[in-house]
């Protein structure tokens, strides 16, 4: 698969390589360049490729709350929070960021090689709440840069 950026990564000369499926660059280059130019002064990232999993209806924050590894009990509106979905083992399925949008509807954003794994891993608990696994479409970009 390819994510909306491809064409761009393409004309930019990036190394394209096989990452859970997309078609990706993995570098544009020298990899200690991109890696001292990120360290120093900024990089951008393309995560388009990255699975995203709305959970949202009565129940959804406690559902939530009761599965992931940190407390997302008193979140606001538009906050993220960094957590990990464990198995029944207490194994980790997958590192997730989670968004509340609002009053138990939140976004899950999950790795894109665990993107069919964890919604199962949710379905566990998330009973009443509605989970829905959207598709590749949207662009994301990460940016990185160092402290100011």
């Amino acid at each position: 698969m390819r994510t909306p950026l491809y064409e761009m990564h393409v004309k930019l000369n990036g190394n394209i390589v096989d990452f859970a499926g997309f078609e990706l660059p993995v570098d544009y280059g020298s990899i200690l360049e991109e890696h001292k130019c990120v360290r120093e002064r900024v990089g951008l990232f393309d995560v388009s490729h990255m699975g995203e999993l709305t959970v949202k209806g009565k129940g959804a924050e406690s559902a939530l709350n009761a599965i992931v590894t940190n407390d997302i009990r008193g979140m606001y509106d538009g906050q993220v929070r960094y957590s990990l979905l464990p198995n029944e083992k207490g194994g980790a399925v997958d590192d997730i960021l989670i968004y509340r949008k609002a009053q138990d509807d939140f976004l899950i954003v999950v790795n894109a090689s665990n993107t069919e794994k964890t919604p199962s891993g949710l379905k566990r608990t998330c009973k009443e709440a509605t989970m829905c696994l959207k598709t590749y479409r949207t662009k994301w970009l990460r940016l990185q840069f160092k402290d100011l």
